[in-house]
C-alpha cells in the first residue's frame, strides 16, 4: 500500500508560474519550518525558496505547515487546490510512516513486502531513495515521480526518535520548473550525514 503521505502529495498537484527557473534560498531551522510544533530539537536546516514563507491553510489541513508563496494562500485554502504551478513544500508529524528504532526502518518504505511495491510501482517511477542523518536522527529521503502527471515530488522521513513518530516533509516543484525541486533538494541533502554507496 502506497502510504497515505505519498498519496496526499501527489494529489496536490495544481496552481500559478514561477517567472524563471532561478532560485535563491534561505535557510529555515526545522522548528521554525513547523511553527515550534516539535517536542523534540532535531538539528535540521530545510532551505526554502526566498519566495515561500509559511502560510495557515486551515481548510486544507491544519495539521500541516505550509509554505508557499503567500499570494497564493488564500485561493489554496478557498478552493483546496494548492499551487503547482509556483510549487510549496509542507511538513507534518506523519501518522502513517512509522520508524521502528529497534530493527533501524522506516516502516512501509524500506521493508515493503512484494504487494506494497507491486503498488508502489504501478504508482511511481523513478524511484530514489537514501538514508542520511542529522545529528542522532535518522532520516530518509524519497524522490519518485508520479506516473500520472509526470511530475517529481520529494519527500523526507525524519524519525524524532520518540515512539515511533516521523516528521514528514514534501517539495512540491514548480511544475514548468521541476529543476527547481532538483536545486532545493540538493541543498538540503548537502547540510545530511548521508550514507555513501
Amino acid at each position: 500500500m502506497i502510504p497515505r503521505i505519498l498519496l496526499l502529495a501527489m494529489c496536490f498537484l495544481v496552481g500559478t508560474a514561477f517567472a524563471d527557473s532561478s532560485v535563491k534560498l534561505k535557510h529555515v531551522s526545522l522548528d521554525e519550518f513547523m511553527s515550534g510544533d516539535l517536542a523534540v530539537s532535531i538539528p535540521l536546516q530545510l532551505s526554502v525558496p526566498v519566495q515561500y514563507d509559511h502560510v495557515e491553510l486551515p481548510s486544507v489541513g491544519s495539521s500541516y505547515h505550509y509554505w508557499m508563496l503567500k499570494s497564493e494562500a488564500s485561493r489554496a485554502n478557498a478552493t483546496g487546490d494548492l499551487p503547482g504551478n509556483s510549487g510549496y513544500m509542507y511538513a507534518e508529524i506523519s501518522e502513517n510512516a512509522v520508524y521502528r528504532s529497534e530493527k533501524d526502518v522506516f516502516r512501509g518504505l524500506e521493508d515493503m513486502t512484494a504487494d506494497e511495491k507491486a503498488e508502489f510501482s504501478a504508482a511511481l517511477t523513478d524511484v530514489r531513495m537514501e538514508r542520511c542523518k542529522t545529528g542522532k536522527f535518522p532520516v530518509l529521503l524519497l524522490t519518485v515521480i508520479d506516473k500520472k502527471t509526470g511530475y517529481r515530488i520529494h519527500n523526507m522521513f525524519v524519525a524524532t526518535l520518540i515512539d515511533t513518530n516521523v516528521v514528514f516533509i514534501a517539495l512540491i516543484a514548480p511544475h514548468k520548473h521541476q529543476e527547481i525541486g532538483d536545486l532545493v533538494w540538493a541543498d538540503i541533502r548537502s547540510d545530511l550525514d548521508c550514507a555513501k554507496p
